[in-house]
């Protein structure tokens, strides 16, 4: 839209073997555009590709919860503050989340609360009695005795963890005004809880040929040619639709009631026609 607008305040060279109607066409074609900044609130779900029109904030932290930054197992660091060697930290039980997913048991409802460690994948939201999780193979965890299983070193408070908001705070500008929304910007807003947008509507442009000798296939070249400059002006929804000019219908019925020869009744369209056609377009364009 502000595309073609810039060509007429800098005054774009036309071709100079254009005919004078076709540049006088291409410098007043403006007049004729839609004004101001059209605008749609849409889902998010259809924003792709769409130009967004206005900043656009976060309504949320992200993550919404605490994160397991990868596969290992999640643990109360609590309870292995003062583990060492000589004085480990025997677990209980060692669960893993897909077996208890197989299993139909919820991971979530486990008592990880005392010396019970969960095997939990990467990008996991943590059970709420767990602050950190190490990886499978960190020395801390001894296993080599299953039967005595245990933990023998400290464990970092959220370690291992993304942490709540870290990624995203609420208030963070997540897509700017005129951005293009891209796949990747549309996870960054379904993230920061965006669930509408603004955009900038593209509108339906209609050109009514109305030569006598048009037909659907032979339009006249000035049609063609404001259809090819509102592409260009970033208007892709251009349609040309061939209407023939209104008829005097009077004086055809009087010429075609004494048979006159040179009558051409595609040349022109009758009243009630032409009237239809319009209500229609009417109709289509506001839809």
């Amino acid at each position: 839209m502000y595309l073609g607008f810039t060509f007429m305040l800098n005054k774009f060279p036309v071709p100079e073997d254009l005919p004078y109607d076709l540049t006088t066409i291409y410098y007043r074609l403006f007049m004729q555009l839609p004004l101001g900044e059209l605008k749609d609130t849409i889902d998010l779900q259809m924003a792709l590709n769409q130009v967004n029109a206005a900043d656009i904030y976060a309504l949320q932290d992200y993550p919404t919860h605490n994160l397991s930054a990868y596969t290992g197992w999640a643990i109360s660091s609590e309870l292995t503050q003062a583990a060492s060697k000589q004085r480990p930290v025997l677990i209980d039980n060692l669960y893993c989340w897909g077996s208890q997913l197989y299993r139909s048991v919820n991971p979530y409802k486990l008592d990880l609360s005392g010396k019970n460690l969960l095997r939990i994948p990467q990008y996991t939201k943590l059970p709420e009695s767990v602050d950190a999780v190490i990886a499978e193979d960190d020395d801390r965890l001894d296993i080599s005795d299953y039967d005595n299983k245990k933990i023998i070193a400290p464990v970092l408070t959220m370690q291992g963890i993304i942490q709540q908001g870290s990624v995203i705070k609420r208030g963070d500008l997540i897509l700017a005004k005129n951005e293009k929304v891209s796949p990747e910007k549309l996870i960054a807003l379904r993230r920061a809880g965006i669930k509408e947008l603004t955009i900038y509507r593209n509108p339906r442009i209609l050109v009514v040929s109305m030569h006598s000798f048009d037909e659907e296939h032979s339009l006249c070249e000035e049609s063609v040619y404001v259809k090819d400059v509102l592409k260009t002006w970033g208007y892709d929804h251009v349609e040309i639709k061939l209407l023939k000019p209104q008829r005097y219908d009077s004086a055809f019925n009087s010429l075609k009631k004494e048979k006159d020869l040179t009558l051409d009744e595609t040349l022109t369209t009758d009243w009630e026609s032409y009237n239809l056609f319009l209500k229609n377009i009417f109709l289509i364009l506001m839809s």
